[in-house]
């Protein structure tokens, strides 16, 4: 456990600098000092990816959809590689990314659309999640949190509707699979991921992207020279699927970070746009990689976190 010292210790910081640190770690950065101080501590004293005998975590990134739903599976180390020029391998494996419809099959070379009843999408639901868990064995599952609105509009559109109940349908299977000890996995966990921490994550006025533990690969938009952000001027940088397509681009072309195994979408794929002489449809890929990706830099963040607190090392590298 993390003592009320710590705590004291987090509210000497600003408000901006405790909301900085919330950021990069992935946490709710909302509420006064005292609130977001416990906020952090209680949220760091569960890492989930780093342990200490070397082990390989597998993570399964999921943006939910009915007509595009988009998954990747990552396997990523579990510890802190601070200088990636002293490895030769990829850090990341993706043996797993692909974009399916689950509302249509396709027969005979015809699309058939199945009608949408909670009979036919929860049994959908569950041979997607047997299917995805069987496969991949991931140790965290991570799913995208759906919006319930359109652009705040009052209506709420149908298509909005099933989004969400397809999200929660996985939600509680995946949780019946864990209980059941079908997912027998002691690090088993499934997480609900808001969007909208992923786009704070990497926008100018929030983050600085340096001194990253990973900033070797991942940093990629800094320019080399000045080592001072790149970012697009836009105000609403990442919440554009243009930039997050551009970002995950910009991370494939560099060659050095993600090493696919036999997945069925590829980074030659995802780059020209075409699979098998079809135009791809990208932008819900590279928010499931997106969002993976995110979720292992917060990790890490939040580990060197708890270590400098409770070694009572400087906090500068947060800011």
């Amino acid at each position: 456990m993390l003592s009320n010292k710590l705590v004291s210790e987090l509210q000497q910081l600003t408000l901006a600098q405790l909301r900085t640190i919330a950021i990069k770690c992935g946490i709710l950065n909302n509420g006064k000092k005292l609130e977001l101080a416990q906020r952090i501590l209680q949220e760091i004293s569960k890492t989930r990816l780093i342990n200490n005998d070397f082990t390989p975590h597998r993570i399964l990134s999921i943006d939910v959809g009915i007509r595009n739903l988009a998954f990747s599976s990552i396997i990523a180390p579990s510890v802190i590689i601070e200088d990636f020029n002293l490895i030769h391998h990829k850090p990341f494996v993706v043996d797993g990314w692909d974009k399916l419809s689950i509302e249509s099959n396709k027969i005979d070379d015809k699309i058939v659309k199945k009608p949408y009843n909670p009979t036919n999408f929860s049994f959908l639901a569950y041979q997607l999640a047997k299917s995805l868990l069987n496969k991949f064995k991931p140790q965290t599952i991570l799913i995208e949190r759906q919006r319930y609105r359109t652009q705040s509009k009052s209506v709420v559109q149908e298509w909005i509707i099933k989004i969400n109940i397809f999200e929660n349908m996985l939600h509680s299977i995946f949780r019946c699979f864990k209980e059941e000890m079908i997912w027998n996995n002691p690090e088993a966990d499934i997480l609900s991921i808001d969007p909208a921490k992923i786009s704070s994550f990497w926008l100018k006025k929030n983050i600085l992207m340096k001194n990253f533990p990973i900033e070797h690969n991942l940093s990629i938009l800094i320019n080399s020279k000045s080592k001072e952000p790149n970012y697009l001027t836009k105000t609403s940088a990442l919440r554009s699927k243009k930039e997050k397509i551009e970002i995950v681009k910009s991370w494939l072309k560099a060659d050095s970070i993600f090493d696919f195994k036999n997945t069925q979408i590829t980074a030659k794929d995802f780059i020209s746009r075409k699979k098998d002489n079809d135009k791809l449809k990208i932008d819900d890929l590279a928010d499931s990689l997106l969002q993976g990706i995110s979720w292992i830099i917060w990790e890490q963040n939040k580990w060197i976190l708890k270590q400098k607190l409770q070694h009572n090392k400087s906090l500068y590298d947060f800011f």
